[in-house]
């Protein structure tokens, strides 16, 4: 089991967003850390003290408050989805090693949850717009031979289909002048026959 501890946290723009997470990636224990700027709350999951977590983030953003605290297993699969996903393969033997990869990982732009698996092996970093190129460079930095194990979008939302106008016809605005129906031009008229007038001409009937 481990703690799970949401903070409701005011970070409004990048700058904040990137200190609160470095912020609390320099504390023992940490597993998993999530933000929400929309919500305006943090998630942590580990085995960390949750008082040195809401000290850390009133200092820095000048207000936190726990919203929830309660002991949960281990996720499984990794719980940061709705977003690109980069699974790196990272060896962290001890907790010194993974406090620097985790505080390596939070100073990048973009970056809005970090979970990480000790025991596998794996580092699983979710953002938007983050450069899985520019997360190895820094990751090799604290920790060698850091490779990229997999790079996952969102799935894509299928695009809503409108309710179609039933006063607007299926046939182009070119073929307007074809018969209804029937998807041809129209046929030329049949000639017609006829005399010629002459005003000389007696006609006794």
């Amino acid at each position: 089991m481990e703690k799970r501890i949401v903070v409701k946290v005011s970070v409004g723009d990048e700058t904040r967003r990137q200190k609160a997470l470095e912020a609390v990636s320099k504390l023992k224990g940490i597993r998993y850390m999530r933000i929400d700027v929309q919500m305006g709350i943090l998630v942590v999951r580990g085995g960390f003290d949750p008082v040195c977590v809401t000290k850390v983030l009133k200092k820095l953003c000048g207000g936190a408050a726990i919203d929830s605290l309660k002991e949960v297993p281990p996720p499984s699969p990794s719980p940061i989805d709705n977003m690109r996903l980069i699974v790196v393969r990272v060896m962290v033997g001890d907790e010194t090693k993974r406090q620097k990869v985790l505080e390596a990982v939070a100073k990048l732009k973009g970056i809005m949850g970090v979970y990480i698996m000790a025991e596998k092996g794996t580092l699983t970093i979710g953002g938007v717009g983050v450069d899985p190129v520019c997360v190895i460079m820094k990751l090799r930095k604290v920790c060698e031979g850091a490779t990229i194990d997999s790079v996952k979008d969102p799935p894509k939302k299928p695009a809503e289909e409108k309710d179609k106008d039933p006063t607007i016809s299926d046939v182009p605005c070119c073929l307007s002048h074809y018969w209804p129906g029937y998807y041809g031009p129209i046929p030329p008229p049949y000639p017609l026959c006829y005399e010629e007038y002459n005003p000389n001409t007696c006609v006794i009937v």
